[in-house]
């Protein structure tokens, strides 16, 4: 099979999209897709090389990154040049596969055949757009659609897209990646973080509107336990700035994914924060879910609809209602004060993460692929 993998950012950047596509084109590669990953070439910089940019990612599947230039400094048309230049063109021949509307749009216009993927529950979260949507989606040249959850799926089903075009193929994680396994005072010396503290970790993009608000009213309320917001890229930006005044609460700036392992192992928990503002916004089913089961440590989370579908309460997490910051802090305190309760969790979260590899997406993809696209195989 021959796939083309359109995706409209230009690499490296540490969004949790880009660890996503970058992970998922290896697995295909590795189940022998011949596959291109076409990206945009940066503006007036000089790109990556492929190996540059397969190390960033830790990823060394034999796939093919193609960088072309779009010669435009802004996104928006930036995104429409790169879809028409790959829909239109010649050069890039076979099945083609995106996270992007522009991408399907223009590949409905050419007359492509592609495969569509998202996280979004886009009609949900936007209704103006549901009808014009799913329309597109039912066109016979879109061959499928690639889910990260139920959730989303269910939007666009009610949205009109038939169900035999549609599937959920969660995302996953990489074993080899969080090795070596560490204990709790091991990941703490090598970190240098005190170990007669109760910590909790939050890893991600620390941003307004992923719920953190409540996270740090949280941690006002539970001064004896120690919250630490991996991932930050702007030292002064709202969330930082509030977690300042909170002696408890700790910033720690985005680190690569084998900087970020060791503070996933050094956590009593791992959290989730009980808000469903991010749902609201984008963040559906999140990806740091996935690292959460692999390190083993009892998970804290919201109620939700997306998480739903993973998370059992009381058997690989602790659920709360989203919302209540009161409610949650007790939640969290009664929780870390159960040995017994943690344990049972963070065995169940390792036996589920055993199923939710990279490798077994990209099985599931591609038996999917054979399915609506078998004149492409």
């Amino acid at each position: 099979m021959k796939l083309v993998y359109a995706y409209d950012q230009v690499l490296p950047y540490t969004g949790a999209d880009a660890e996503q596509v970058m992970n998922t084109v290896s697995a295909l590669s590795d189940e022998g897709v011949n596959i291109r990953l076409v990206i945009p070439r940066p503006h007036k910089k000089t790109p990556s090389s492929e190996a540059e940019l397969k190390q960033y990612y830790q990823v060394d599947g034999a796939f093919h990154i193609e960088q072309i230039a779009t010669d435009l400094p802004f996104r928006v048309p930036e995104k429409l040049r790169h879809a028409l230049t790959i829909c239109g063109s010649r050069h890039f021949p076979g099945l083609l596969y995106t996270r992007h509307i522009p991408v399907v749009a223009a590949a409905v216009a050419c007359k492509r055949p592609i495969v569509y993927e998202t996280y979004r529950a886009w009609p949900d979260q936007y209704p103006p757009l549901s009808k014009p949507l799913c329309r597109l989606l039912q066109s016979p040249t879109v061959r499928g659609c690639v889910f990260h959850s139920q959730c989303a799926l269910e939007s666009f089903s009610k949205g009109g897209v038939p169900l035999e075009k549609l599937t959920v193929i969660h995302n996953g994680h990489s074993p080899s990646r969080m090795q070596p396994v560490l204990s709790r005072q091991q990941a703490r010396e090598q970190l240098n973080i005190a170990q007669d503290r109760r910590m909790v970790i939050y890893t991600g993009r620390v941003a307004p509107k992923k719920g953190l608000e409540i996270l740090l009213q949280m941690a006002r309320l539970l001064p004896q336990i120690d919250v630490y917001l991996v991932g930050s890229e702007h030292p002064d930006g709202p969330i930082e700035r509030m977690a300042a005044q909170i002696p408890n609460v700790h910033c720690v700036p985005w680190q690569p994914f084998d900087r970020t392992v060791p503070y996933l192992y050094a956590a009593d928990a791992l959290i989730i924060p009980p808000s469903l503002e991010p749902l609201k916004g984008a963040t559906v089913l999140p990806m740091k879910l996935f690292l959460y089961f692999a390190a083993g440590r009892p998970i804290f989370a919201p109620k939700a609809p997306d998480t739903r579908e993973l998370l059992r309460d009381q058997e690989n997490a602790c659920l709360v209602t989203a919302g209540d910051a009161h409610l949650a802090a007790k939640a969290l305190e009664r929780l870390l004060q159960d040995q017994a309760l943690c344990e049972r969790l963070s065995q169940n979260a390792l036996a589920l993460a055993q199923t939710l590899t990279w490798k077994a997406r990209g099985q599931k993809l591609y038996k999917f692929l054979q399915q609506v696209a078998p004149d492409f195989m």
